[in-house]
């Protein structure tokens, strides 16, 4: 006998109890056992996501976050927002730079390192985008030579009226 099957939390894919016999693909979830939820078994959720890429920053203990140049000047220092501070793709260099500001404040509370684990990547397409900004640019391309072309007739036009008078002076005279 079949009991109600249970929704896996994440996508929604139907469960069922350990002991059901009849749900084979899905053998996620037995209400009341001392385990409780042991995931869902559902083929895009067995294995774990791959780490992609780990970032790492380096936090005070005021929330503040490093940045190698702060924005006033050309020295280092601390920001407040996670986006302005300093990034470092391995963690060595970030540990070797707590280590420094541990140094130079030895009394100073020692700065947390912040680690940053990646496990999807998205790919924004920009073909249209990228089309709009071509079609604007040859847009102000052509507004640009039309433009020039507009100057290059007048300055002509002076020039022959310049010419024409010349012309009859000398006729004249």
């Amino acid at each position: 006998m079949s009991e109600a099957p249970h929704f896996c939390p994440e996508c929604q894919h139907p469960m069922a109890s350990h002991r059901d016999a009849e749900a084979v693909g899905y053998a996620c979830w037995e209400p009341g056992n001392r385990y409780g939820f042991c995931g869902c078994a559902y083929r895009h959720h067995a294995a774990p996501k791959p780490v992609l890429a780990t970032f790492y920053m380096v936090r005070n203990d005021k929330g503040e976050y490093y940045r190698t140049y702060a924005q006033g000047g050309r020295r280092s220092g601390w920001v407040k927002e996670l986006a302005d501070g300093r990034l470092w793709t391995t963690k060595g260099p970030a540990q070797g730079k707590i280590t420094a500001l541990s140094n130079e404040r030895p009394n100073a509370p020692v700065p947390e390192l912040i680690e940053f684990v990646v496990h999807e990547v998205k790919v924004v397409d920009q073909k249209e985008r990228v089309a709009k900004a071509r079609l604007k640019r040859q847009e102000e391309k052509l507004k640009n030579e039309a433009y020039w072309k507009k100057v290059a007739v007048v300055e002509a036009e002076k020039e022959l009226a310049e010419a024409q008078r010349k012309l009859e002076k000398l006729r004249r005279g």
